[in-house]
């Protein structure tokens, strides 16, 4: 036999068994086309929702960005304190009228001011504000005509009386019941002050009567003014008014801590002391104490209360321990008039000197910071007398 042939059997059964063997033997899984495109679909929506996710968180961080900033635009900007008050004060820029020291009243910026004075005695000068766009052709005795205001105060110096304005109105009204003419009567008690609103009479008046007390002082005013529980400008204007009062005089005893001052004064000097009261519209302190020296046996031209001798005053603000804190409190409109210094000691405390720059009409001011109360020290036109002590009242002067 050729062994080649045997060697091709050989070879072609041993193909065969193999291929048998083969074919029993399992075949690796072919990759399914599905599974394929699913793996892609699904790595397509990843990144199209990482895509679109990211452009809308984009866009609602712009937009809080953009709110943002706009809040910052549109957001007001926080008013001071002195602005604030204009805006809650429709008279906050009214001017002022102040008689003598004692009443203040605000009238608007259109209105104008006028004094009829006389001659021989300022307390008997009228002061008169009035609306001067509002005039009317008046006819007066004698049968001449005048343009007078329709919107109107005419206020008299305030007078010392314990005269009530009610009081007053019924005196006028017995007056004129005598001559057989009716008087109407309107009150009202606001605080402190008491009103009265009765009609005029006579020949030629004009208005109402307008009387004002708050016990110690009495206001008499012939105004246009027809209710006091109204809402005219008149109303307006009176509601501003503030009186200047003086406590009772009261003897005081040497060592004695009166809002938060004492002052151990020498054994041949007496002393008084009051509390004074001013509403003007410019004043800041809660009130001024105010304290009246006299050698025993003084005796001057003054009424017993008020010696006449020689006085300090204190304004008494609230407490602050920093000076320029305590400028910018009360006086931050001035603060270009005058220039601060360390300034003498005065008993147990520092004292502040605000003195006034050169040019300006600032009146210069000494200022002590104390742990109740902080002051504004200042003299009376009676001073030479106290001047000439001051080293001995100030050594025995003590502030809390």
């Amino acid at each position: 036999m050729d062994p080649n042939i045997s060697n091709q059997g050989e070879i072609q059964t041993t193909q065969s068994t193999q291929a048998e063997i083969l074919a029993q033997q399992p075949l690796p899984p072919k990759k399914s086309n599905k599974k394929i495109v699913f793996w892609v679909f699904a790595v397509l929506l990843f990144l199209i929702a990482f895509v679109v996710g990211g452009f809308f968180t984009g866009a609602k961080q712009n937009k809080i960005i953009s709110q943002n900033q706009q809040k910052q635009i549109v957001s007001p900007t926080p008013l001071s304190a002195e602005a604030s008050a204009k805006v809650d004060d429709p008279t906050a820029n009214w001017k002022i009228l102040d008689i003598g020291g004692q009443l203040f009243i605000k009238y608007p910026p259109t209105w104008k001011e006028k004094v009829q004075e006389n001659s021989t005695y300022e307390k008997d000068n009228v002061y008169e504000i009035y609306n001067s766009q509002k005039m009317e052709s008046v006819i007066q005795n004698g049968g001449s005509y005048a343009s007078l205001p329709t919107e109107y105060l005419y206020i008299t110096f305030p007078k010392d009386s314990s005269q009530t304005a009610e009081q007053v109105a019924k005196d006028f009204q017995k007056a004129w019941l005598a001559q057989n003419t009716a008087i109407t009567i309107k009150t009202k008690n606001i605080g402190s002050l008491n009103f009265a609103l009765y009609t005029n009479a006579g020949e030629g008046s004009r208005g109402n009567n307008l009387a004002i007390s708050n016990g110690k002082l009495l206001i008499e005013m012939v105004t246009s003014l027809k209710d006091l529980n109204g809402n005219e400008i008149e109303n307006q204007i009176l509601s501003t008014l503030r009186l200047y009062t003086v406590d009772d005089w009261q003897q005081y005893q040497s060592g004695q801590s009166i809002s938060g001052i004492s002052i151990q004064y020498p054994r041949d000097l007496k002393a008084n002391f009051a509390k004074a009261y001013n509403l003007s519209a410019d004043y800041n302190a809660k009130y001024r104490l105010e304290f009246d020296f006299a050698p025993i046996g003084w005796n001057g031209s003054h009424s017993t209360s008020w010696m006449g001798w020689g006085s300090i005053y204190f304004d008494v603000f609230d407490p602050e321990t920093d000076i320029n804190q305590w400028v910018n409190k009360y006086y931050s409109s001035y603060k270009d008039s005058f220039t601060i210094k360390e300034d003498v000691s005065i008993g147990n405390k520092q004292t502040f000197l605000l003195e006034a720059s050169g040019g300006t009409m600032w009146a210069s001011r000494v200022v002590i910071l104390g742990s109740d109360y902080s002051y504004e020290m200042s003299f009376p036109e009676n001073t030479s007398n106290f001047l000439q002590r001051k080293d001995e009242i100030f050594s025995g002067l003590h502030i809390n």
